[in-house]
């Protein structure tokens, strides 16, 4: 059963209440994009944080090709905390191609598995 604060808000303000929260928690801009949060910018990619089916991802999706991540990583769980951890960790990342987020649970280039 939704709760009627939940019931009284639409996707997007709760989306935008979120990235709100994420901001003020990463003391840097979160700004909603389709399917999560856009997390920081590089000269040639975003950082983005989306909505898997099992958890969240840290994608780098280039500029030229905004429809596509060219390196990912799956931080396990789907609540508020697995969200803040992947949060945290794009936050803290360079962006780089030779390195990764802190914190992962699969690197999706690799096939790495990590417990959580």
């Amino acid at each position: 059963m939704t709760s009627p604060v939940l019931a009284a808000i639409s996707n997007d303000e709760a989306s935008a209440a979120i990235a709100a929260s994420l901001s003020e928690l990463t003391s840097a801009p979160v700004t909603v994009i389709d399917g999560g949060f856009r997390v920081k910018e590089t000269p040639d990619h975003w950082v983005d944080v989306v909505r898997m089916i099992y958890n969240w991802r840290v994608a780098r999706t280039p500029k030229d090709a905004p429809m596509t991540h060219d390196r990912h990583w799956c931080f396990a769980g789907t609540g508020w905390k697995s969200l803040a951890i992947a949060v945290l960790a794009a936050t803290e990342w360079d962006g780089g191609d030779f390195t990764d987020p802190p914190g992962w649970n699969k690197n999706g280039q690799t096939g790495e598995w990590r417990e959580p």
